[in-house]
Parts: structure tokens; sequence; C-alpha cells
């Protein structure tokens, strides 16, 4: 090979891998969390319905203590499914978790930041700032490990940069949203 043919290639090697990384994005997305938000909609919708058709109920129908019960269960199979489990789980747990993975490719990680915690109506999120030194293939396995944990993590930021152009080492910053549901009065 020459060396434009050399140059040429690359140049094209960082567009090709910009378009992997796209479309891994995109598969996680579509693949993976629309899906999951499409079904705890449909939970949620359920509980909201059978709410509604307590205020409603009439003495011949059903009983209260059903309609509670009911929603207690709903309730908790939203929590099981979307968390595994229940918010005591600790913040420690996931971020040993993610050393592990990547002690497992010898990634490095240079720091891991809890950011300030976001409260929305129903649960909490954690921001979680990563920065790391890993090769591609790697970094692939990484995030792989975490979009099949066991908790909802969301992967906010990813922003990948070559050492230099003849490395395969990757600097790596990316920022995960960790999930957890408030505890239930």
């Amino acid at each position: 090979m020459s060396e434009m043919d050399v140059k040429e290639f690359k140049e094209r090697k960082w567009v090709i891998i910009s378009l992997f990384g796209s479309l891994f994005f995109l598969y996680v997305l579509f693949g993976r969390i629309v899906p999951l938000i499409v079904e705890i909609v449909d939970m949620q919708k359920t509980l909201q319905e059978n709410s509604d058709r307590m205020d409603k109920v009439d003495a011949s129908e059903i009983t209260y203590h059903q309609l509670e019960e009911e929603k207690r269960q709903l309730q908790t199979q939203i929590e099981q499914f979307v968390f595994g489990q229940k918010q005591d789980t600790h913040l420690s747990k996931i971020l040993a978790y993610l050393s592990r993975c990547a002690k497992e490719r010898e990634i490095r990680i240079v720091s891991i930041k809890p950011q300030d915690i976001v409260t929305a109506q129903r649960y909490v999120i954690v921001p979680i700032q990563v920065n790391m030194i890993s090769r591609f293939h790697d970094l692939g396995y990484f995030i792989n490990r975490i979009e099949t944990s066991e908790w909802i993590i969301k992967i906010e930021y990813l922003k990948v940069a070559a050492q230099n152009m003849t490395s395969d080492i990757l600097h790596v910053e990316m920022t995960l949203l960790l999930y957890f549901l408030e505890k239930s009065a």
C-alpha cells in the first residue's frame, strides 16, 4: 500500500469507528431503553386505571381492600421490573460493579465522581461522571456490561478521543444516570 492509501485508511478508520459507535448507541436506545419505557408506561397506566376504579367503586362491585391489594402488587411489580430491587440498594454496590467490569478488561478508571442527586416525582437520579482509558473493544464490552446489569443505568453522555492517530488507546468521558425508586409511603 502506498503512503497515500495508509493515510486515507487511517482517516476513514475514525469515521467507521464513529459510525459504529452511533449505531451501537441507537441499538441500545431503541432495542433496550424504549421497550422498557413502554412497558413501564403500560404498568403505570394500569395502576392509574385501578386507582380511578377505586374512586368510583360501588359496594356491589369490588371491595376497596381488593383494589388496594392489586395496587400494592402492581407497585411491587413496577419496582421489581424497573430496578430489580428497592431503593435501599447502595451506590457503593454499583460503583464496585463498575470497577469490577473495568478490571475484567484492564480498563483504567481515572476518576468516578457522583454528581448532585436529582429527585423526580417517584424516583431519584444519581448522575456519575466517569473518566477512563481503554481500548475500543474493551469500551464496547464495558458499555455492554453496564446495559445488561441488574440496575437501570443510562449513558447520558459519552465522549471518546484517541490518544494519538497511531494508538488504539482511547480517553473516555461518560456520564451515567442511575435510577432508583423512592420508598413508597
